[in-house]
């Protein structure tokens, strides 16, 4: 746990194709008799994975597979005014054409007078990488720009006035996964260059004995859940026919 995996590798003359898996600051690889991965194919591409054998169709899987980008925005204010008697919004979601696209409003502690920390903006695709160019670290110019063309925004989506939002802002979080080193990027879309992969299992799972890779973000059933279950399934499955 904590440690960064460098180096993935089967040795073959071994007869239970024992599993070398070196992880940063360790000279020694540890070994394995079954190894199950669910890095992103991202992180993946930073793992040295020449000593496993992939065929070449895999390794191309793992260097086209695209990623979308995504960018989320919170803001915590210091009262809950998308619930006052002119709006009452009480929970669910706002879209919008505006740059933050989506607004998400928190479902718990309604009604109450403390304040409270909502999704301000939840972008994908072009509009999370023009949002994410201003995701540059808090407090910086930009970031501070970020926030305040947000609040405009909620401003005028709502019908209030700029600067009575800015006044009840308390604080802000904001994430672009394009900079995510754990996952290099946030999901795989349902795209024309994605097809092949995302439809073609082998690639989503793969199984190269006796590793086998799941991968979290990316979707080739309808629904994150049905997902999870299909791949972890497939792995128990996979490493029970090898026992």
């Amino acid at each position: 746990m904590g440690a960064r995996v460098t180096a993935l590798a089967i040795q073959p003359e071994n007869p239970n194709h024992t599993v070398e898996v070196s992880v940063a600051g360790h000279e020694k690889p540890r070994k394995f008799n079954h190894v199950i991965t669910t890095l992103p194919f991202g992180c993946l591409r930073n793992v040295d994975t020449s000593g496993c054998f992939f065929s070449w169709d895999l390794q191309t899987a793992i260097r086209s597979l695209s990623y979308d980008c995504s960018t989320k925005v919170a803001i915590r204010f210091s009262s809950r005014w998308w619930e006052q008697d002119n709006l009452k919004q009480c929970g669910g979601v706002s879209s919008t054409d505006r740059p933050i696209r989506k607004v998400i409003y928190p479902s718990y502690g309604m009604n109450k007078n403390d304040g409270a920390t909502i999704i301000v903006s939840y972008t994908w695709s072009q509009d999370a990488t023009r949002m994410g160019s201003l995701v540059q670290g808090y407090n910086t110019p930009e970031e501070k720009l970020l926030v305040d063309l947000i609040i405009g925004d909620l401003a005028v989506m709502h019908g209030l006035d700029k600067e009575y939002l800015s006044n009840l802002v308390v604080d802000h979080h904001a994430h672009d996964w394009s900079h995510e080193p754990n996952s290099g990027g946030d999901s795989s879309p349902f795209q024309r260059e994605n097809k092949l992969f995302m439809f073609n299992r082998r690639f989503c799972f793969f199984w190269t004995k006796p590793i086998c890779n799941s991968i979290p973000t990316c979707n080739a059933t309808c629904g994150w859940i049905t997902s999870f279950c299909w791949r972890s399934d497939k792995c128990t499955s996979c490493v029970r026919a090898f026992l």
